[in-house]
């Protein structure tokens, strides 16, 4: 309705042109052409109006529990490569003459151990510790001489050995439970300790080396080198660290193996030789044991 009566008067004020000659025309003309805008207007309100249903809403927020973004290939930290010293004439063992050479041959040097968790057997030139895991651990001593500065050498084969497992030399220990504890795990690293009246303490804290096997199989040569209250460590003839500890100045060497988890540990040694030590420009520059 509202359409019609605009063009109702849109029309009749242009016919009767509201005056005369051509001043009248025009200004019917012009009126004519304001109700046009007028009318153009409204149309363009009755197409573009929306019903209130389709009327974009206020946004609403959403609470809840935020899903967790899943992250296919996380960034993984860049290990630091640790690199081991190059044996020097300074680092290098200074050894004399062989003491003994143990080819493990004679049983009766060893103590040995023939139960089923925890065994220690001598089998073609081989001293072989087994455990089938169960957190046991397992050493034995020659039986001599005592010893108090040398130069030992071992070699360690791992057949079966799995993370924390760890093996190694024991030597200065008298009466079996005061010794000094040289060990590798199979992780890569390797540790002093001292033991004395079953309390353990760590003379030199875990370092990474790469010439320690991570697991097995593996094969390094263990070297220690002690000259009164001195001792320097190697793994196949490459230094790795050296310190003084007063306590123990003599005693029996052995060999031992450690199962950390439920799973079996088989370490074979070999090669075991000992031989005088002699002084070293090295000397004196060790640091001192907790």
């Amino acid at each position: 309705m509202k359409f019609t009566i605009l063009f109702d008067v849109r029309v009749t004020s242009f016919l009767s042109g509201r005056g005369t000659g051509f001043c009248g025309i025009f200004e019917g003309m012009l009126r004519s052409c304001r109700c046009l805008l007028l009318l153009g207007w409204v149309m363009l309100a009755s197409c573009t109006s929306l019903p209130a249903s389709t009327m974009p809403r206020t946004p609403t927020a959403v609470t809840g529990t935020a899903t967790p973004t899943v992250l296919w290939f996380p960034p993984t930290r860049t290990p630091t490569p640790f690199v081991v010293p190059t044996p020097t004439p300074a680092t290098l063992p200074m050894r004399g003459e062989e003491i003994f050479r143990d080819d493990f041959s004679r049983p009766e040097l060893w103590t040995m151990s023939t139960l089923p968790s925890a065994r220690v057997a001598l089998e073609r030139n081989r001293l072989i510790l087994s455990l089938d895991g169960r957190r046991l651990y397992l050493m034995t001593l020659r039986a001599g001489p005592t010893l108090s500065d040398f130069y030992l050498q071992v070699k360690a084969r791992l057949n079966l050995c799995r993370q924390n497992d760890a093996y190694g030399a024991l030597f200065r220990a008298a009466g079996g439970g005061d010794y000094y504890r040289y060990i590798l795990n199979c992780q890569g690293k390797l540790r002093l300790e001292r033991v004395q009246g079953g309390q353990v303490i760590a003379l030199q804290e875990w370092l990474e080396s790469g010439e320690v096997p991570r697991g097995a199989p593996g094969e390094v040569t263990l070297g220690i080198w002690a000259l009164g209250t001195e001792m320097r460590f190697f793994l196949n003839d490459r230094f790795q660290f050296a310190l003084r500890d007063p306590l123990f100045r003599a005693g029996q060497v052995g060999l031992f193996a450690l199962a950390a988890g439920d799973t079996p540990l088989v370490i074979a040694f070999s090669d075991l030789g000992v031989y005088a030590a002699l002084p070293s420009p090295l000397a004196g520059t060790a640091s001192p044991a907790p």
